[in-house]
């Protein structure tokens, strides 16, 4: 939460600034490790869990961001579904 700011990732790649109350785990809680989390306000936390928005989406988000590589987020997606 500190590394992004408090702030909703997801708005913010929006262009809008939104407080964020929630970490999402993007490849589950096994996976706890500060690449695949990423802050979100609860409605898009929620939208992410029922499919609104894509859990790959999030994924290229922190490609893009810089915070995960293809190769760690392709490495921590095969761990997810062991």
């Amino acid at each position: 939460m500190e590394r992004d700011g408090w702030l909703c990732q997801w708005h913010l790649h929006l262009g809008v600034i939104e407080r964020a109350t929630d970490a999402h785990h993007i490849f589950g809680r096994m996976n706890d490790v500060a690449e695949g989390i990423i802050a979100l306000c609860h409605v898009c936390h929620m939208r992410v869990h029922s499919g609104q928005i894509p859990n790959r989406q999030i994924v290229d988000l922190q490609i893009r961001r810089g915070i995960l590589d293809a190769e760690q987020a392709a490495k921590l997606r095969r761990h997810k579904s062991v």
